[in-house]
């Protein structure tokens, strides 16, 4: 027995599965991240206004603490953690151009 698809309007049967926009059919949420995606919403949620996401009303949101665009949890990355990125994606470049990586002068 297959599934049957619910609509945005609530009805049942065939149309647009909710959450399965596609870039033609709503531009602001094609290849969003996550976090994009929530601050989106928030602006959505709030008319459109920055300034209102800001003083948003509603700390008992899920969303809240995403509101701004960020991850509010993720910790910052150490200098050192930064260098060796930087020296990783260095590596991986040089490596998909065919060039030998360049000998590090101390």
């Amino acid at each position: 027995m297959a599934a049957k698809k619910m609509t945005q309007d609530g009805a049942q049967g065939k149309g647009a599965d909710i959450g399965r926009a596609t870039g033609a059919d709503c531009p602001e949420t094609s290849r969003k991240t996550p976090v994009k995606a929530i601050r989106l919403y928030c602006l959505d949620c709030s008319g459109g206004s920055s300034k209102e996401v800001e003083l948003c009303v509603m700390p008992h949101c899920a969303l809240y603490p995403f509101r701004f665009g960020r991850n509010p949890f993720r910790a910052e990355r150490s200098e050192a953690q930064k260098a060796a990125a930087a020296t990783a994606i260095k590596k991986l470049n040089e490596a998909r151009m065919g060039n030998k990586p360049e000998k590090e002068v101390s």
